[in-house]
Order: C-alpha cells, then sequence, then structure tokens
C-alpha cells in the first residue's frame, strides 16, 4: 500500500507539521592537512603482485566538530509521521538518506522493531552521542555505488584464490563493543572466516563500504569513525563513496586505524574521544565524466572509459588489513590493487 492510500489528506498535512525541518548538510570539501605524512606513492607501472604503500593524509577530526557534522533533517516526533516521510524521500530519487534528530535509546529500538514488523528496507545508523539515526533509502544510484567497489575488492580476493576464507557480512546490523553505543548498517561488507573463531557475539568484518549521495561527506566520516570505535578496532578499513549526482562526480576515501601515542590528559572514553588508535585518511579517489557531451545525455554504449578523470589511483587496500595476516608472495597474494581503468568502470556502471 503506497503512502498516498496510507494516510488521509488531513493525516499528511498533520503529519507534516510535526516534521520539523532543519537545515540540510552541504557537502565540505577534503582540506589536506599541512602537517599530513607522506610516504611512497605507488606509480601506475607497480606490480599488482606485490605489496603497495600508499599516499596517507592524516586527517583528525576535533570531538567538538563532530556533532556539528551532523545536521538533522527532520526532528523525531513519531514513528507514523517518520515512516511517511521515509516514504517520501524514496519517491525523490535525489535522496538515499535522512538524518532524524532528538531520537533517544529506547525511540530507537520502538523504531527498529517497526521497520521489521513492516518490511521497511531501510538501514539505520543510530548514534546516541548526537541522538541521531542516519537513515539510509537504499535508491539505485546508491546501491551500485557501493556493490560496485566491493565487487572489485572482492574479485581481486578471488583472483588469488583466497575467496574460501573471506565472507560476505553485506549489511547486517551490528551493536557497539565496550565503552562505545549505538548500533550501524553498512552498506556492503565482509571478512576473513577466520574472525568467526574469534569473536564470541558479533562477526566483525575488517572491510565496510559506506555509499552517499544526498549524504554528506562529513556525515559519511562520522560512520567511518563510529565503525572503527564501536568494533573496539576489529574493523580495519572503511571505504566512503560520495556520489554528486549535478557533476557525475564520485569522491571514494579510505579510512584505516592507525595506533597514536597515549591517550591525552582528560580524554573521554567515548567513540568520538578515543586515543590509542584513529582512524586516519589513508587515500583520496575522484572519478569526473569528462566527455564532450554531458554524461546523461550520452548513450551507456558511448561512454568511452577515457572519459572518465581518475585523480588518485589506483586504490590500494592492503592484503594485511583485509585478511589480518600477511601475504604470502609465493601464493600470488598481495595487497588489492583497483586500476584506473576498474575505477573508470565503477562510474560508468555507477552512473
Amino acid at each position: 500500500m503506497s503512502s498516498d492510500t496510507f494516510f488521509s489528506n488531513t493525516e499528511k498535512g498533520e503529519l507534516t507539521k510535526h516534521l520539523s525541518a532543519a537545515p540540510v548538510q552541504r557537502l565540505i570539501p577534503v582540506a589536506q592537512d599541512s602537517r599530513s605524512r607522506q610516504v611512497r606513492s605507488p606509480s601506475r607501472e607497480t606490480p599488482t603482485t606485490e605489496a603497495t604503500t600508499t599516499t596517507t593524509a592524516m586527517v583528525e577530526v576535533p570531538e567538538d566538530e563532530l556533532a556539528s557534522s551532523i545536521v538533522p533533517d527532520v526532528m523525531f516526533t513519531s514513528s507514523d509521521a517518520l515512516f511517511w516521510q521515509l516514504k517520501a524521500v524514496l519517491r525523490n530519487s535525489d535522496m538515499d538518506s535522512l538524518v532524524v534528530g532528538q531520537v533517544s535509546a529506547d525511540t530507537y529500538r520502538a523504531l527498529k522493531a517497526k521497520r521489521d514488523r513492516h518490511g521497511y528496507h531501510y538501514r539505520f545508523f543510530f548514534i546516541p552521542d548526537v541522538a541521531c539515526i542516519i537513515v539510509t533509502c537504499p535508491t539505485l544510484h546508491h546501491e551500485r555505488a557501493h556493490l560496485e567497489v566491493y565487487a572489485r575488492v572482492y574479485s581481486a580476493l578471488m583472483r588469488m584464490g583466497v575467496e574460501d576464507q573471506w565472507t560476505h557480512s553485506g549489511s547486517a546490523e551490528l551493536d557497539a563493543q565496550g565503552g562505545a553505543s549505538g548500533s550501524g548498517q553498512g552498506d556492503s561488507s565482509g571478512g576473513p572466516l577466520s574472525r568467526r573463531d574469534q569473536v564470541d557475539d558479533d562477526f566483525w568484518p575488517t572491510l565496510v563500504v559506506e555509499a552517499g549521495a544526498s549524504q554528506s561527506l562529513p556525515s559519511l566520516r562520522i560512520k567511518a569513525r563510529w565503525w572503527f570505535a564501536a568494533s573496539n578496532f576489529h574493523m580495519k578499513v572503511v571505504v566512503l563513496v560520495k556520489l554528486i549526482a549535478a557533476t557525475f562526480t564520485i569522491q571514494i576515501e579510505q579510512w584505516v586505524a592507525e595506533a597514536r601515542g597515549p591517550q591525552r590528559h582528560g580524554a573521554t572514553t567515548t567513540w568520538a574521544g578515543r586515543a590509542a588508535k584513529q582512524p586516519v585518511l589513508e587515500q583520496q579517489v575522484s572519478i569526473d565524466w569528462v566527455g564532450l557531451s554531458p554524461l546523461n545525455q550520452t548513450p551507456f554504449n558511448r561512454r568511452a572509459l577515457a572519459n572518465f578523470r581518475v585523480v588518485g589511483a589506483p586504490l590500494v587496500l592492503r592484503f594485511e588489513d583485509l585478511m589480518e595476516r600477511p601475504p604470502v608472495p609465493a601464493a600470488g597474494e598481495h595487497d588489492v590493487v583497483i586500476s584506473e581503468a576498474n575505477l573508470q568502470m565503477v562510474a560508468k556502471c555507477v552512473w
């Protein structure tokens, strides 16, 4: 039953009044920190059968900026009002997320139960520190974005013959461990089968891919930080795929966990304040359409890969981060290298 028939015009008018609109997030360009350390970047001639080092840009987000990175689109008032709004979002192909503010832990549990009871396919990401749920509405472009990137990682593992050592966990919902809080659903995820013998409760993947179109890049970064801290840094790699439909641009960021110095005096132990390890921006890639005619006016079979300009290729994911063991070069094991041509194909398939 559609939302148009589920609610009368009077009811929809009342529900709309209960949804308090808030400023929509805006994309914040990434600025490289002048203090970033540099290591050897891979050249395009780097063999894919050898481990590869990449340029690391250490981007730190101050704790007082975390909350400001998530700006609610609406404030929660009732579950009926929220799910009506989510149905409205799905009718707008340009939106793939809704940030809901003023959500308590009890409210989150009630919303999750109602979602599951009615079979809704929304993905919930609950961050109690800021009393928000980031709701993902899986649109076509959103799904293509994370699946195309994840598929290329898995294909590389298959070519190495280690696919039997890997398991997919998809968008499984995971609750924070230890002193962290919240609950998250990624878009695509997976990890080594050996982890199922090490973790008693939830299976935490080593890799998660998060996509976003209307969701801002700062908001996606909050998700990345949560995955690391909520898993007690069992999570090793988070790949963010940001879509900018207006310019047919794809921005990819790879975040990894890196050990730091001792925790500073007075730091909190919440997911936003841990210092033993911190998420680090390992690599950035951007993909733009530079064809003579606009991409949406170019038939799919005429979208030449050369017309997708890639900056920052190849995308390199360390084998040891993914599999939690060193690669065995004699067995053909090495870092996962997603080449420029593969990234161009990602863009072609997404748009």
